[in-house]
């Protein structure tokens, strides 16, 4: 971002790298005839989803998922994605929800404002499911695999009758090992529970929605630092230097949920969390210097606007956050964050 007429450039929102998470070429088809059918019951092709307008499974309804069948679920949602994104969007809304739909939406506008060939899934191995236990009885499933030089993790959930991506995360750094019992099952923990860890999860997430509006300040005792944490909050804090006097920064942070957590082997928990910032800028005086954003996402955003009296963006994501057992500091791995929207006169 600049301040016209001076030259002073500053980070649009965050310094940090905003990871196209699980993002960019299409994955080969589903293979096995059974698998496909078993998927077809389970999920609904393109068609069948119409014919049932999205409506809720009921609990008697409900299939167990395999461990097969999640990983069928996951190829055949990467494929429908890459189809939608080569469609513009036609489509998402029936393989993805929540914040993940925001996401892909915004990825999508973005390529356009900016010429970019759109970015299609990336190619992913390794992959590994789990299923919260009791095995398949819960509405949701988590994924890791290998993707585009790091690690990727996918959670899809059984929405409005059909299984859709809603949360995901992308890093260099590989995510601690998800505990498996006897059966296989990974074990899902409550979003209050916060027996043998340093925190609950939803304490998490509040905590680190805290941290972000508060520029790394608030939750130090209980977060690490690292590029999501103390050195986002000394990025926004130079924007806030940048237009001191001229502009008034201020940020609104807000947790979303629900949240998405399994036991770790190190008697730890992984938790997906999602974020919703929001950064206004209101000009302290009539004769403001104009702002400009030179970020490439917020200046396609703002389509090269000065503004002269306020500014909004607005910026969603999903973070994987590592939460120890009892003692240290939870560490967020992972992330897929995107600027959604700028406004303003």
């Amino acid at each position: 971002m600049a301040v016209s007429p001076c030259s002073t450039r500053i980070a649009a929102v965050l310094a940090l790298t905003v990871f196209s998470a699980l993002g960019c070429s299409a994955d080969g088809p589903p293979t096995g005839s059974t698998a496909e059918a078993a998927v077809d019951r389970l999920a609904g092709s393109p068609a069948s989803a119409d014919q049932r307008q999205d409506r809720p499974a009921s609990p008697s309804t409900r299939v167990a998922v395999t461990p097969a069948q999640a990983r069928t679920l996951l190829t055949r949602n990467r494929q429908l994605w890459t189809r939608a994104i080569r469609n513009q969007g036609a489509g998402l809304e029936k393989i993805q929800a929540d914040v993940a739909l925001r996401l892909s939406r915004a990825k999508i506008r973005l390529d356009r404002l900016l010429g970019r060939t759109p970015t299609l899934p990336a190619p992913i191995s390794q992959v590994q499911v789990y299923l919260p236990r009791p095995a398949g009885n819960l509405d949701w499933f988590a994924a890791s695999f290998r993707e585009s030089g790091g690690y990727g993790t996918a959670v899809l959930t059984r929405t409005a009758g059909s299984w859709k991506l809603v949360s995901g995360s992308w890093s260099r750094t590989k995510p601690p090992a998800v505990a498996l019992d006897k059966a296989g099952s990974a074990v899902a923990v409550g979003e209050s529970d916060g027996q043998r860890l340093l925190l609950s999860p939803r304490q998490l997430a509040a905590t680190f929605a805290k941290n972000q509006a508060t520029l790394g300040q608030a939750g130090t005792q209980v977060l690490a630092d690292g590029i999501y944490t103390n050195e986002a909050g000394a990025a926004r804090e130079a924007e806030r230097q940048a237009v001191q006097g001229q502009w008034l920064v201020q940020r609104q942070d807000r947790a979303g949920k629900p949240l998405y957590t399994l036991r770790t082997v190190d008697g730890g928990a992984l938790v997906w969390h999602a974020i919703t910032d929001t950064q206004t800028f209101t000009a302290l005086r009539r004769d403001v210097q104009q702002l400009r954003f030179t970020q490439d996402s917020a200046r396609a955003l703002s389509q090269g606007r000065a503004f002269t009296t306020t500014a909004t963006i607005t910026a969603h994501g999903t973070f994987l956050t590592h939460i120890p057992a009892n003692t240290g500091k939870a560490r967020t791995i992972g992330d897929w964050y995107s600027l959604t929207d700028v406004r303003g006169r």
